[in-house]
């Protein structure tokens, strides 16, 4: 929905996007300032200043603007604010995903000499830019954020890491970003394991702040790409999730995603009372933003088989449960519906794709999208799904107020992996 947050960091990052582009830096000047002030302004308790910093990151990463364009852009900002210190952390992090582009996502022993070479050269570089600035940006949450992901990106010992975590925390700690910074590296795929991560997200979240805790293991899971075991490899407290999921929804009303994030979870803790519960609820209320190719809502309700929750069971019914943040009227209610069905047979599709594009490193061409029986979707009566040009998934509403108005998922390839892009084309982007 538009207005729930990841919509909302979404909108500002474009926006930051255009401002730099545009060379507007009085603008991001005062929005990452402003941003700053106020950690959680928007709907789903998430901050805009987070939505620029993410925004400039995928522009760094995905844009077309080179490396050396954009370092001009930085240093044309620093002459025009030389005291600010956000020149210089941006500045790291062009250095860390151009070292990223030249090292590829693979494996290890996938990356060769010479990607391992540039990829130390360049974060060198950024970790040259983030010593230098370091005298006076060590009050800056996003300095540690950023040093702790080149702290394990040139693999410095994990004490020296958690030192500079502690040190920012003493800081800044309702910086969320920060805590994540240091979830990564704990990754059981990086400098740790499972059980160190719920040790650290135990030990970081005093007993009485289940939100965080909450939070932090829906970060977890993001990072392990929604992995099915995640509740068999890690001594989660699903008392404290749930906990924590019903006050963040509380606190935060206006935001389905992160009643889709719980509901996520507690298909993957395989809890059939609790999914049924939640799931009548999300009819009305799809974020597809807290779904993935690994887990969908279609994989979840054949999971547990039946969608229905008993009668009197609705989330809204329940005492201390996760209230639906409004009601929508009637017509409102059946293009979400509509929207609903089309996402359901669409999901699959682009698993599919997924999967074909992570087997073979490219899209499947017309000819084996035709041929494929992974690639036939049957259409809901509520929409009419089909596969486009370039394995883009296009999706027709039928009927009801929005009668043939269209939006379609779009896979981009960036560096060896797929990103797939959400085009509202003609149906208003609060009901996706």
């Amino acid at each position: 929905a538009r207005e729930d947050g990841p919509a909302q960091r979404r909108e500002i990052g474009c926006e930051a996007q255009r401002r730099l582009l545009l060379q507007d830096y009085a603008f991001l000047e005062q929005r990452l300032g402003s941003g700053l002030r106020q950690l959680n302004d928007l709907a789903d308790g998430t901050s805009s200043f987070t939505g620029v910093v993410e925004g400039l990151d995928d522009l760094f990463e995905y844009g077309s603007v080179a490396p050396d364009q954009l370092l001009v852009y930085l240093s044309e900002w620093r002459r025009a604010y030389p005291d600010s210190v956000y020149p210089s952390l941006l500045e790291a992090m062009v250095f860390s995903q151009w070292a990223w582009s030249s090292r590829g996502g693979g494996f290890a022993n996938s990356v060769t000499a010479q990607q391992w070479q540039l990829f130390r050269i360049r974060i060198d570089m950024a970790l040259a830019v983030l010593q230098e600035i370091a005298p006076r940006a060590t009050t800056h949450p996003l300095w540690y954020q950023l040093s702790i992901h080149t702290a394990l990106d040139e693999s410095q010992p994990l004490d020296e890491i958690r030192q500079l975590y502690q040190q920012g925390v003493k800081k800044s700690p309702a910086y969320m970003p920060l805590h994540t910074a240091m979830l990564r590296v704990l990754l059981p795929r990086w400098q740790g394991s499972a059980s160190e991560v719920a040790e650290f997200i135990g030990r970081t979240t005093i007993s009485g702040n289940n939100t965080d805790y909450a939070r932090l293991f829906w970060a977890y899971s993001r990072y392990e790409r929604d992995n099915e075991d995640l509740f068999d490899e890690s001594p989660a407290s699903w008392s404290r999730i749930r906990d924590g999921f019903g006050r963040l929804i509380r606190e935060h009303p206006a935001s389905d995603y992160w009643v889709n994030a719980y509901a996520n979870l507690a298909c993957r803790e395989r809890n059939r009372a609790e999914y049924q519960r939640i799931r009548d609820d999300l009819s009305t209320r799809i974020s597809s933003t807290a779904w993935s190719s690994s887990l969908s809502l279609a994989d979840c309700d054949k999971r547990f088989e039946s969608t229905t929750a008993e009668p009197g069971s609705s989330i809204n019914s329940q005492s201390g449960g996760l209230p639906r943040a409004f009601d929508v009227d009637a017509a409102n209610e059946s293009v979400r519906l509509q929207v609903a069905a089309a996402l359901k047979v669409a999901e699959p599709l682009r698993a599919a794709i997924t999967h074909y594009f992570e087997e073979h490193g490219r899209l499947p061409s017309d000819e084996v999208l035709r041929s494929g029986s992974q690639f036939v979707a049957a259409s809901p009566p509520e929409a009419t799904v089909t596969l486009g040009l370039g394995a883009s998934i296009d999706m027709r509403l039928n009927g009801g107020p929005l009668d043939g108005r269209k939006f379609s998922w779009t896979p981009t390839e960036n560096q060896g992996s797929l990103k797939w892009l959400c085009a509202q084309e003609t149906v208003p982007e609060e009901y996706l």
